[in-house]
């Protein structure tokens, strides 16, 4: 399907239990056979730097004031208009890697975002009653478990005055001292409660309700 022309040099046949791996460039092309079977090619794919330079100039735009434009009051008229001028080239030039260069704060919370962001396929389109903040608060005092989307990607980083925690191309801002419980958060899929030491914080509980209204958390009571 990639390839215009392919021609196999070596051929297996997978029993049930077997799994070939391909190292990355390697072109291949698998078929199901022997009755009812089916085959699966999953591919672990690092992202392009055209992707990347892409989604981060793309949200610089978005921050970006729709009414600012360019403004040069000291402009002089110069005798050929047609002609670019090396010294205006590159004023432009230092214009444009200006709007381009963010501080490390925003550079971190954009890339905890992008690497976080959820495929369009996965995304659910089930809805559900939910619960109230109130009625979620006294769900969680009595579980003992909770469970993360399984299809959910999540982040953290801590700064120095602040916890950024991401999930799903979103960020939240938390205090430096939740480390502990987004860890436990971020490193499993089915959590027990007790592992949670700030489970009572308001900051905490905030964020777990977030979670549960963008159906990524699950109480094991519901």
């Amino acid at each position: 399907k990639i390839l215009k022309s392919f021609q196999p040099e070596h051929t297996w046949q997978l029993e049930p239990g077997d799994m070939l791996y391909l190292p990355p460039h390697v072109a291949h092309h698998g078929l199901a056979h022997g009755g009812p079977c089916m085959t699966a090619s999953i591919g672990f794919r690092a992202p392009s730097w055209r992707d990347m330079l892409q989604a981060y100039v793309e949200d610089l735009i978005l921050q970006t004031p729709e009414d600012e434009r360019y403004q040069d009051p000291e402009l002089q008229l110069q005798n050929h208009p047609a002609e670019i001028p090396t010294e205006v080239a590159r004023k432009f030039h230092t214009l444009i890697q200006d709007r381009l260069t963010s501080d490390e704060n925003y550079f971190t919370n954009w890339l905890g975002r992008y690497f976080t962001e959820q495929k369009a396929d996965l995304i659910t389109d089930k809805e559900y009653t939910l619960l109230t903040k109130e009625a979620f608060d006294n769900k969680l005092q009595t579980t003992t478990q909770i469970f993360i989307d399984q299809f959910t990607h999540l982040a953290y980083s801590p700064e120095e005055t602040q916890l950024l925690f991401f999930i799903d191309g979103q960020s939240y801002p938390l205090p430096l001292e939740l480390i502990e419980d987004i860890q436990v958060l971020c490193d499993h899929r089915d959590i027990p409660t007790s592992l949670f030491s700030h489970q009572q914080d308001a900051s905490f509980t905030q964020l777990l309700y977030h979670l549960y209204q963008a159906q990524l958390l699950k109480l094991d009571n519901e």
